[in-house]
């Protein structure tokens, strides 16, 4: 089993403070009727910072259970005990790994990161993959420790790059990384340049428009594929207009699309209740009848 098409980073429904187990149910046969073979759990659009490790374990486990495609399980965490306990806690029900830095520390030196990310890579049989966010972190994994890890564990397969800059991850391609992009937009010019695929937190309403751009892309259908994309951006376009903040409007994308899926995120973090019934109707009236024009 590997990475097919597009990775969708799951969103966690809560209800009531905890996880909806019935909800995430509905939410993977979801995925999985619409074509998506790889999905990472406990990332960043799965509030993995409001999780405590135990949900995280109980999370994936569930996952596993009702999902059959590729799972990467993100372990990240500014505790390394805590990011050792779901590696070892974790691997029965994951293909992948991957990892943040250990956001807090911020300055940390390279030898510091190298350090960290040896920790978790000694004891992980499987595919690791490095996960670059330094909006979030304030942490930009360097060259440098990317090529000393690299040199060391035959394990480390690639990274997630959520920085936004295509050339920074055509850096990493050219160390020896599958690279995936953490970037919504111009996914055909990242593929065209080499870079292996994508992670989508914000396509999880919407999931058959990039299932669809990565089958036109693969079978050589260049013009049919960048419609698709161009239909994909009405999406990226009008969700980056609303006020709230993208977890919230994921999720009541979802909401549209999945009888009964939550609004509810944990706090900080506001659900998008005043925008819902906007997006669902976006996505109802306008982005499904594209999606069937294509």
């Amino acid at each position: 089993m590997s990475i097919t098409g597009p990775i969708f980073a799951l969103a966690t429904p809560f209800k009531r403070k905890d996880i909806d187990y019935i909800a995430l149910g509905k939410y993977l046969d979801f995925l999985e009727k619409k074509g998506v073979k790889t999905i990472l759990t406990n990332g960043t659009t799965g509030e993995f910072f409001s999780l405590t490790r135990e949900e995280r374990k109980e999370l994936l486990s569930f996952c596993r259970k009702h999902f059959k495609g590729f799972i990467i399980n993100h372990i990240g965490s500014t505790c390394l005990k805590d990011s050792l306990f779901l590696l070892e806690e974790g691997l029965e029900s994951c293909d992948g790994v991957i990892s943040l830095p250990p956001y807090y520390y911020s300055p940390v030196t390279s030898r510091g990161l190298e350090l960290f990310f040896s920790e978790l890579l000694e004891r992980c049989p499987q595919p690791f993959y490095l996960y670059h966010f330094p909006r979030h972190t304030q942490i930009p994994l360097g060259e440098d420790v990317i090529t000393s890890l690299k040199g060391k564990y035959n394990m480390l397969r690639g990274i997630k790059d959520s920085g936004g800059e295509l050339e920074v991850s055509l850096k990493y391609k050219a160390l020896g990384l599958e690279v995936y992009m953490g970037k919504e937009s111009g996914v055909l010019e990242a593929l065209d340049r080499g870079i292996d695929g994508h992670v989508s937190g914000a396509g999880n309403p919407v999931a058959e428009f990039l299932i669809k751009l990565y089958d036109c892309y693969n079978n050589n259908q260049g013009e049919k594929a960048l419609e698709v994309q161009r239909a994909y951006e009405v999406w990226n376009r009008f969700r980056k207009s609303l006020p709230a903040r993208e977890i919230g409007i994921v999720k009541a994308g979802l909401a549209a699309r999945i009888e009964g899926f939550p609004l509810e995120v944990r706090y900080p973090l506001e659900e998008a209740s005043k925008e819902g019934d906007l997006i669902k109707r976006t996505i109802r009236e306008d982005l499904l009848p594209l999606l069937g024009s294509l």
